[in-house]
């Protein structure tokens, strides 16, 4: 690179040769970090990616005639992609840390911002990030992520760039601040269960509209996970239960109604799960945010349950699963090493467990207060079994009707006693 900056002084070749001099380094440059990425995905790459692309700035700034075509050059040089730009994110986001945002910081992702001429193949993988950053426990507060998005919308806005989309995030944010505190501190508060037939990201479910329908502001989003959702949209319905930090999906099998329930920190890959495709750990640890070994143990815990099939370094949905091990309740929180096995037996005997504990809050919960509706019920049972169960909506429902049924409670109309 060095003779290149003597070619264009001496002006030795015409321009023409001498952009494509340069664009060829440069692409082997940013070809080199690509291949880097593809093979171990880490975030280490990206302040190497930031110095090549200040470096291409400089180069295409210097030359006037090159100049000219900075816009169009930049990208096909940087080799730019969705993958790259999650991981650029994910970098950024965390390098707010928990205190002030970076100036630095700003000034990178506005740079990356205006390499593309096509701004939903920025703001699209920026917007899918940004919610898995806000389902995060740690890092920055909602407060300061809407600081930072409000001043980096002032940014791009003052070159004239549409913003409406920062906007309806901002928006969302601002009314779900109270609930995404809530759920990321973990307090045990009442449920505020959500009912969602698409899911999205860079939208929040809002506590104005239960059960969740596709609002306006989340329209924008669905295309971000179209790839997680398919045709089986209508057979499956998702479950946020924020308070307590669990997501789930209700399935049909054999004419009958299944619940898969997992911990929030198992989101992503659930979500991978539930779209009947053949996926790597490293497409799920992109989204989540999450190490390779970290995605392969939540994933291989999936597998020991029945929930998931692998294929070599493949997993997918078994769709020949059992309504019995569909019930199974996932409750894990991030494990460190390897998942520990366990038996069927003891799977039953767990599964047993959890049950009886479910039943005794019931029974218990019916004799001090008569005639409770459903819903009191069930705020009563996770007030008693929390902090050890968690039991999810449909798992109290299940155990009502068994007990109904058994003749150890009545029921009169939608009161039990």
């Amino acid at each position: 690179m060095a003779s290149l900056s003597s070619l264009v002084d001496h002006g030795a070749p015409k321009i023409s040769e001498t952009m494509e001099y340069v664009a060829d380094e440069l692409r082997k440059e940013a070809s080199e970090i690509m291949d880097e990425v593809s093979a171990t995905p880490s975030k280490s790459f990206v302040p190497e990616f930031l110095q090549l692309m200040q470096k291409c700035r400089l180069i295409y700034t210097r030359i006037p005639e090159l100049a000219q075509n900075q816009k169009t050059a930049l990208p096909s040089v940087l080799v730019l992609s969705k993958p790259l730009i999650k991981h650029l994110m994910f970098y950024f986001f965390d390098s707010m840390g928990t205190a002030q945002f970076p100036a630095e910081l700003l000034d990178d992702m506005t740079d990356v911002y205006q390499l593309f001429t096509d701004k939903d193949a920025f703001e699209v993988p920026f917007l899918h990030v940004f919610a898995a950053v806000i389902l995060k426990p740690s890092g920055p507060s909602v407060k300061q992520l809407c600081a930072f998005i409000d001043t980096f919308k002032g940014r791009i806005s003052a070159e004239g760039n549409s913003t409406l989309r920062f906007e309806r995030v901002l928006n969302d944010l601002k009314q779900t601040e109270g609930i995404n505190e809530k759920f990321r501190k973990k307090k045990k508060e009442l449920p505020v269960e959500f009912r969602v037939n698409v899911l999205s990201a860079g939208a929040w479910p809002l506590t104005r509209d239960v059960p969740l329908k596709v609002l306006p502001e989340m329209q924008t989003c669905i295309r971000q996970f179209k790839d997680y959702y398919n045709s089986h949209t209508k057979e499956r319905l998702l479950n946020f239960n924020l308070a307590t930090g669990t997501v789930s999906f209700d399935y049909t099998y054999n004419g009958e109604r299944c619940c898969i329930s997992a911990h929030t920190t198992f989101l992503h890959s659930i979500l991978a799960l539930n779209s009947d495709k053949v996926f790597a750990p490293g497409s799920v640890g992109l989204s989540s945010g999450l190490d390779t070994a970290e995605t392969e143990s939540q994933l291989n815990c999936l597998v020991h349950l029945h929930l998931c099939n692998k294929n070599g370094k493949y997993y997918s949905f078994n769709k020949n699963f059992t309504p019995q091990s569909s019930t199974m309740w996932i409750s894990n929180l991030p494990t460190e090493g390897k998942t520990v096995q366990k038996t069927p037996i003891k799977r039953k005997a767990e599964r047993n467990e959890f049950d009886v504990s479910i039943d005794a809050a019931i029974v218990k919960t019916l004799k001090t207060e008569k005639r409770l509706n459903f819903s009191t019920i069930y705020q009563r049972v996770i007030a008693r079994l929390s902090p050890s169960f968690e039991p999810s909506h449909y798992d109290v429902k299940r155990r009502i009707e068994i007990l109904v049924g058994k003749e150890f409670i009545t029921r009169d109309a939608k009161r039990f006693f």
